[in-house]
């Protein structure tokens, strides 16, 4: 223990699997009691381990009055020490593993670092495991069945006396094709086991569902295309991303999800599950016989995923408030555009792409009364939004709160009634608000404001669909009121980019 704290303090060697677990537990442990009895001691604040599982808020923090900077950047001058002691830890294990140092940047990586830290607590030093003559079978090679522990094998023996290999050792098959069918398939139970413990019961679409999960079918689908014999790069990445397309067509059929959130999170999802075949066969070429680390992988994966997004439900932190502002240059004056704006007849059926993926769009408008505390009634595709009137400033602002937020959409499937938890209270809109500013020559440029939140992370990541869908939604009724307001007659939504 004493050499492997030298060896930390210096960035350099290796270190076994006990004592890095026992070090990298033991620093959590001091760097949440410092952190909570100073955010409590010094700053009078709770401190919730939050940042610890699916980080975010702090950044906002930065931008903040001067007190949260404080705070924030005091936080952050607390945690250089660890961070340092995590990243020369982690670089020492990766070492013992047989694995580039390069691969520290996992520990930055929220969802992955804790992932990483429980792989490489269970995964033996290469000097534990002997060497195996590698055999040739079929073009490419292979070794005979790695030992259970890395020091003797384990074998299960039949009534009739005869060795047999351990059951999940015998459904890895050598053949190429088969073992190719192998590797896509298996994952694919577990990850439906963890997004089912995350989503129905902890309601939780966050780091595990959308990093942790590609990640770990990238790991488990190349540690066992791997298990039995030498895989190229290449052929992991490609069974990784076959395996994350069969897992997608599983939650599809059994009516989990639909497509439309499966098509919005696949540019994060196979990037994620092409990093992690790549750390998983790159583990593979250290040692060609990999049985019993694919054992370990995929027992991690069952049992981690789910208390990481547990973990996450317990911590999770408060969705920040983003705002999408569009507008639109109208040849009419306020006065006539300020009447289309409170409530507007039906719009013609929506040409943009993104509404025919079944997402909500805007149909007709409604108010009753008039002045603030009136009522206005958006009605979308899904249903309506109730939007009482807080600021009535003719011709120039109307503002509203929103009470009542229908589904954001339809998820597109091949059975009836698929209502995923994500279409409750997920993405939410706070309010919004019409601007309408006189230019020259009597036209009138309409500004639309929606307030929102979106509770799935990784936020940055979703803020850029929700943008996007909210400035369509904006450009469908900012050109039906030109439309309106100019007296055109040509029913078909104009084409203005939102600035």
């Amino acid at each position: 223990m004493n050499n492997a704290l030298r060896n930390l303090l210096r960035c350099k060697g290796v270190i076994d699997r006990s004592p890095y677990l026992m070090i990298g537990a033991a620093l959590l442990a001091v760097k949440f009691l410092t952190d909570w009895s100073v955010s409590r001691l010094v700053f009078g604040r709770s401190w919730s381990p939050a940042e610890y599982v699916a980080p975010g808020s702090s950044v906002a923090l930065l931008v903040s009055g001067v007190g949260e900077r404080a705070f924030c950047l005091t936080m952050l001058l607390i945690a250089l020490p660890f961070i340092f002691a995590g990243v020369s830890l982690t670089a020492m294990r990766l070492r013992s593993v047989g694995l580039s140092a390069g691969w520290t940047l996992l520990f930055f990586v929220p969802g992955i670092n804790f992932l990483l830290f429980a792989i490489l607590s269970c995964t033996p030093s290469r000097r534990e495991i002997p060497a195996a003559a590698p055999a040739v079978v079929a073009g490419e090679t292979a070794a005979p069945p790695l030992p259970h522990d890395g020091i003797a094998p384990i074998l299960d023996y039949s009534s009739d006396g005869v060795e047999r290999e351990p059951w999940f050792d015998r459904i890895l098959p050598l053949d190429p094709g088969a073992a190719r069918t192998v590797a896509i398939l298996l994952p694919v139970p577990v990850a439906i086991i963890s997004s089912y413990v995350s989503i129905q019961c902890f309601s939780t679409y966050g780091w595990g569902v959308f990093v942790g999960m590609p990640f770990a079918i990238g790991m488990m689908s190349s540690a066992l295309y791997a298990a039995r014999a030498q895989r190229g790069m290449r052929g992991c990445i490609g069974i990784a991303c076959l395996s994350l397309t069969a897992y997608g067509a599983t939650l599809l059929l059994i009516a989990f999800e639909g497509a439309g959130c499966l098509i919005m999170a696949a540019p994060l999802a196979y990037p994620v599950t092409i990093l992690g075949a790549v750390v998983g066969a790159s583990m593979a070429g250290v040692r060609p016989t990999r049985l019993a680390d694919a054992r370990r992988v995929v027992l991690l994966m069952l049992c981690f995923l789910p208390l990481f997004t547990g973990a996450e439900r317990l911590t999770r932190p408060q969705a920040p408030i983003y705002s999408v502002t569009t507008s639109v240059d109208i040849d009419a004056p306020p006065s006539r555009v300020w009447a289309n704006v409170i409530g507007f007849r039906e719009i013609s059926p929506p040409t943009d792409w993104i509404f025919r993926t079944g997402v909500a769009y805007p149909i007709r408008a409604r108010i009753t009364g008039r002045g603030e505390g009136a009522m206005r009634y958006c009605i979308f595709s899904t249903g309506p939004f109730v939007e009482p009137i807080r600021v009535w400033d003719e011709p120039n602002l109307l503002k509203f709160d929103v009470t009542s937020n229908p589904p954001p959409m339809k998820e597109w499937s091949p059975w009836n009634n698929v209502h995923p938890p994500h279409l409750e209270n997920f993405l939410v809109s706070q309010g919004g608000q019409f601007r309408l500013i006189e230019l020259p020559g009597g036209r009138t440029r309409l500004e639309g404001t929606t307030w929102y939140q979106h509770h799935m992370w990784p936020a940055a990541y979703w803020r850029l669909w929700s943008d996007f869908i909210i400035h369509r939604i904006h450009l469908r009724v900012l050109n039906h009121v030109k439309m309106l307001s100019e007296g055109s007659t040509d029913r078909r939504e104009f084409s203005v980019t939102p600035f």
